[in-house]
């Protein structure tokens, strides 16, 4: 099993990421971008 963090545009890293070669994509909004966000 291999890690790899990237840390990109993220269009433009899928782009280069074979398929099916992925088991876990997680993402995180940026953090102080000033959005309130609200459980729903």
């Amino acid at each position: 099993m291999k890690n790899k963090l990237i840390c990109a545009d993220n269009l433009e890293a899928l782009k280069t990421i074979q398929d099916e070669s992925v088991d876990l994509i997680y993402i995180d909004p940026p953090f102080f971008s000033n959005r309130h966000y609200e459980v729903v």
